[in-house]
């Protein structure tokens, strides 16, 4: 979110777009499911009634514009937990979460019970590389070479018009600045770093922390999560160990 508005910002006369699904036939799906369950935010209608009309549109755009794909990666757990916590007032999870939470009717052990539930929170890790990028645009990231210490990678594609720019999250304090310089070919661009904290009242905040510090993990869920082909593929072995180590400590 911090680079969408940094580039809304600096960027005010070119099309820019915070979207998560550009795969057409995926995200019928989800709009489906909207649909039936009739319980959102107007934000999320809002924002869904975009993505469903860009990757309606996604071919006809291919063919008459250049675009620029900005996309992120962060370690599998701590990403897992924030995409939990942003669906937790859904109808499939908890239907008027905060509500309910705080008149004490969900507890702390039912939200970690139902986090375990989630399908996500197993399985392949960056599927959104094989789901959303790779049919719509024919890209394999496996085989796009990422500097795991620099923090992003560059990546251009002329016979399709695509140029891409891979964001490890965990170096965006480093790198954020000149990796959007240097993919944008702009100078002196004011880049605002923004956290969870930001986004949540007081009270939400204090439940997605109490969250995260609540949840174990075995060894071998940690295992089978960072060894994974991807997750080798952004991060160093340092890194992993250092995840490994902290999610580990919760017990």
């Amino acid at each position: 979110m911090s680079t969408y508005l940094t580039l809304k910002k600096h960027l005010q006369n070119q099309a820019i777009y915070h979207i998560h699904n550009l795969n057409s036939e995926h995200f019928s799906k989800i709009w489906e499911t909207m649909q039936l369950e009739k319980h959102y935010h107007a934000f999320t209608f809002g924002h869904s009634c975009m993505t469903k009309y860009l990757s309606e549109h996604i071919e006809e755009i291919k063919n008459q514009k250049n675009i620029k794909i900005i996309t992120g990666v962060r370690e599998p757990i701590a990403r897992n937990i924030s995409w939990f916590f942003q669906v937790i007032h859904c109808q499939s999870v908890f239907p008027e979460f905060f509500i309910k939470y705080q008149e004490g009717l969900i507890t702390m052990d039912e939200i970690i019970k139902k986090f375990w539930s989630q399908k996500f929170v197993y399985g392949k890790q960056f599927d959104w590389f094989e789901e959303e990028l790779q049919p719509v645009f024919g890209i394999d990231i496996a085989s796009i070479d990422f500097p795991k210490e620099k923090g992003y990678a560059i990546a251009n594609f002329p016979d399709r018009n695509i140029d891409l720019l891979v964001l490890k999250l965990e170096k965006l304090d480093s790198c954020l600045k000149e990796a959007l310089e240097t993919f944008l070919g702009v100078e002196n661009l004011d880049c605002e770093r923004l956290d969870r904290a930001d986004f949540l009242e007081a009270d939400d905040y204090l439940i997605y922390d109490n969250l995260r510090k609540s949840l174990t993990f075995s060894d071998e869920y940690l295992e089978e999560i960072y060894d994974q082909p991807l997750v080798r593929h952004f991060y160093t072995d340092e890194e992993i160990n250092k995840f490994k180590l902290k999610w580990s400590s919760q017990r």
